[in-house]
Formats: structure tokens, C-alpha cells, sequence
């Protein structure tokens, strides 16, 4: 695995700080995941492997996914815009217009990519055209698939565009809450063709977008109406069910819509006829997960 060209350079730059490192099978898969996650962008693989003689791979790893500002290092041998991630993203920042700038920040809630059609509804306050997605791929902060009619964006650009919409709390919730009325309404149009047994579209339409629809349930059992959480619960259940993800994923899924729930003091009082049937789904799917991801470890 050393010889991959990302795990190569991240190697390299460990032993820098720590001449005595070995790659060993467990770190593998440690700078793999490491390497996947920063999308292998060189200098975000060095940044990343200079805290190797302070921090272990697995925390290395942490640090990385929770926030953009560990990427950056003291280095005075090098100039200021390379050493760190959110100075390289700054100056490429400067080179989109406001327009330009208010789209992209709320296109960062999305998770695992999207389409031209979920950024035309969840993006606010500004038109997410095609001629501005379009700009957008040019000046390479998102990547376009046309055969997947899909655009993604690389993870550290994601989490720099989410810090630039947290700016904006009022537009922020705004968006998140757009973000999952889209994808929970996906979910509930999908529950008469579940009952009517035409399951394997559209569980292939749900897989492409688990990301965005767990966050989406997510922020409907915080935030957004209750009815919203109601009419996503089954045929979420029903796609873990049907084996499009692992049961012990389906079950860390629903403990979270569960205890996210049971923990907003927002809420109704528990006494109300959605609450209880809600949380009754939802602890019925979890309860079934863990009974089979139990069974088959056994």
C-alpha cells in the first residue's frame, strides 16, 4: 500500500518529524482513510502528517474530519499561504463574487454530493443556476459527474464553506432546514412504491443520498416539524432493512433519531399522540437492527 502515490508522500512527510516510523498493517488503514478524506491533496497530506510526532495516526484522523483550522503548521521556511488549508482556500475564496460566494457556502450542507435539482431547492436567497454551478467547476470548488448527473464537493472545501455560512446563523438554519424538508419529502414519497413491493429504484435512489438523508432526519428530530421525522422513519427503516446498508449502521442511525428526539427540550410534550408514535417507530426499527446485527455477530 506504500506505494500508492497519497500514502507515498504521507509516509514521507511522517518521517520527517518522526524518523523511526514504519507502516505497519493497522496504520495502513489508518492513512488510508486519512488519504480518502483529504481527497489526496498534497499539501493537506503534509500538513496532516506533521503532527505525527505529537498526535497517534487515529487522532491525526479525528482532528482532521471535526475541523478545516488543524490543517496548518508554524513551518518559517515556507511562505504563509502554504501552511495552512484555510490560507490556500482564502485566496482562492477572493476569486468568487458575492453571488458566487452566498451559493457555494450553503451548497456545504450537503454530504456525499448532490444534484442540480436538491441545490435549485435547498439553496436560498440566491439561484443555484446552472450557469453559476457551471462557474463554480471552472474555479474548482466543486467537481461535476455527468454521468452520475451529480456534483461533489471535496471534503475540506465542504468544511470551509460550512464556516463561512456559519457566519450567518439566521441563513444557516435556514438552509439546514430546506436541506431536510427536501430529503425527508424524498423519503416520504417513497413509502407507497415500498408497500407496493417496486423497492429496488428506490432504494438505489435513497443509497446515492444516505448521507444527505441521515442528516436531513437528523435535523428533523432537533429542529424542523415533527410530521417531517414522521414520514421519513419507515422508509428509512426499510432501506437498512432490505440490506442497502449494514444492520449495525441502521441501528447507530436510529439510536441517534431516537436519542436526538428524547434530548430536544424544544419539543412537545411526550404526551402528544406524533411524539409518542414517532418515537415508537424509531425505537422499534432500532430495536430490530440491534437484534439482527447481535445475531449475525453470533
Amino acid at each position: 500500500m506504500a506505494a500508492y502515490p497519497a500514502i507515498k508522500l504521507f509516509v514521507e512527510t511522517v518521517h520527517r518529524v518522526q524518523p523511526r516510523f514504519e507502516l505497519s498493517p493497522d496504520d495502513a488503514t489508518v492513512v488510508t482513510r486519512i488519504c480518502r478524506l483529504v481527497e489526496g491533496m498534497p499539501l493537506a497530506l503534509e500538513l496532516a502528517a506533521s503532527w505525527a510526532d505529537s498526535l497517534s495516526l487515529s487522532e491525526i484522523l479525528t482532528e482532521t474530519r471535526q475541523s478545516l483550522g488543524f490543517l496548518q503548521v508554524e513551518w518559517r521556511d515556507v511562505p504563509e499561504r502554504q501552511r495552512s488549508m484555510r490560507a490556500v482556500f482564502d485566496a482562492s475564496w477572493q476569486r468568487l463574487n458575492e453571488a458566487e460566494q452566498v451559493v457555494f457556502c450553503q451548497l456545504s450542507v450537503f454530504r456525499g454530493g448532490f444534484t442540480r435539482e436538491a441545490a435549485g431547492q435547498v439553496v436560498t436567497g440566491a439561484e443555484a443556476s446552472p450557469q453559476r454551478l457551471a462557474t463554480l467547476v471552472r474555479k474548482s470548488f466543486l467537481q461535476h459527474y455527468p454521468a452520475e448527473s451529480r456534483y461533489q464537493i471535496h471534503e475540506l472545501l465542504r468544511q470551509y464553506g460550512a464556516e463561512k455560512l456559519a457566519y450567518d446563523p439566521t441563513l444557516e438554519a435556514a438552509v439546514r432546514d430546506e436541506h431536510s424538508s427536501y430529503y425527508c419529502d424524498l423519503l416520504g414519497q417513497q413509502e407507497m412504491g415500498i408497500k407496493a413491493g417496486v423497492l429496488h429504484d428506490i432504494m438505489h435512489a435513497i443509497q446515492g443520498d444516505i448521507e444527505n438523508v441521515r442528516a436531513g432526519c437528523m435535523w428533523a428530530a432537533t429542529e424542523g416539524p415533527l410530521q417531517r421525522l414522521e414520514q421519513a422513519v419507515n422508509p428509512l427503516g426499510w432501506f437498512y432493512y432490505r440490506g442497502y446498508a449494514s444492520f449495525q449502521q441502521g441501528e447507530i442511525t436510529f439510536r441517534g433519531l431516537g436519542d436526538a428526539l428524547a434530548a430536544d427540550e424544544t419539543r412537545p410534550p411526550s404526551g402528544t399522540v406524533n411524539a409518542q408514535r414517532t418515537m415508537a417507530r424509531i425505537l422499534a426499527w432500532r430495536s430490530l437492527f440491534h437484534t439482527y446485527a447481535y445475531d449475525l455477530q453470533t
